[in-house]
């Protein structure tokens, strides 16, 4: 519980500082949001979804986070925030991989950035997230990758995905903890979130990306920090949020 604490600290700090504004976003949101955020069209839908009130629980923030704007025109941009929640998925089409563990499971806490910009500067912002996302990944020590996803791999929403891919030694293989999606004004036309500017106007363009996924970092963390006695060495960026530098096995 405590390492969890200081990673939500540790990249709450890093994020901050480029003007996100934490916020914990509800995990229950209606069906006509849900649909505007293009994430629930899938045919293996691994959303949770109410009986009796028309609702859905998100799998991510940033489902919650969008429909905060809708239908309004906003004059200030960009409008960025970070959110904290617990996430729920079925984890249907996962056909019984990764049961084990914390790896995939129905309920995660996750931090997501999310970002309502000016269309002219969504690639600007996009990047700034995922520098955002390695600076995360650079004070924690942690050995990773980054990949552009093709199109055959990239959710509904997005025109463009970056991934970050964390080494696992227990798996001995890289296995992704972020993500990071310009969703240009998709999401924006749908929920109908407009900006104005001088004589310019129109849709916003929406962008997300993970800071923190919890349950997988954790993993990275004990697996590339385990000591020869068994022991974990704290991660130096979090030891001073935690109170401890190591946890004995």
């Amino acid at each position: 519980m405590e390492l969890e604490f200081a990673l939500i600290k540790y990249a709450l700090d890093i994020v901050k500082a480029e003007g996100f504004q934490p916020i914990i976003p509800p995990i229950l949101i209606k069906q006509d949001m849900a649909w505007g955020s293009g994430h629930f069209e899938a045919v293996n839908d691994d959303a949770y979804h109410t009986r009796d009130d028309d609702m859905v629980l998100v799998g991510t923030a940033e489902q919650s986070i969008l429909p905060y704007h809708a239908g309004e025109t906003l004059t200030e941009l960009p409008k960025r925030y970070i959110g904290f929640s617990t996430c729920l998925r079925r984890e249907a089409g996962s056909y019984g991989k990764d049961t084990r563990g914390i790896l995939r499971a129905h309920q995660f806490d996750k931090l997501e950035m999310f970002s309502f910009c000016d269309p002219e500067k969504s690639k600007a912002e996009h990047e700034l997230i995922i520098s955002l996302e390695e600076k995360i990944m650079q004070g924690l020590g942690l050995p990773y990758q980054v990949v552009a996803l093709c199109g055959g791999d990239m959710g509904l929403p997005s025109a463009k995905t970056v991934d970050i891919e964390t080494w696992m030694p227990g798996e001995s293989r890289y296995r992704e903890t972020h993500s990071s999606s310009n969703c240009t004004d998709y999401q924006a036309r749908r929920t109908k979130i407009r900006y104005k500017e001088g004589e310019r106007s129109g849709f916003v363009h929406t962008l997300n990306g993970t800071a923190v996924a919890i349950g997988r970092t954790l993993i990275a963390i004990l697996e590339n920090y385990q000591q020869e006695d068994g022991s974990i060495k704290i991660p130096e960026v979090l030891a001073k949020y935690c109170g401890f530098d190591e946890i004995r096995k």
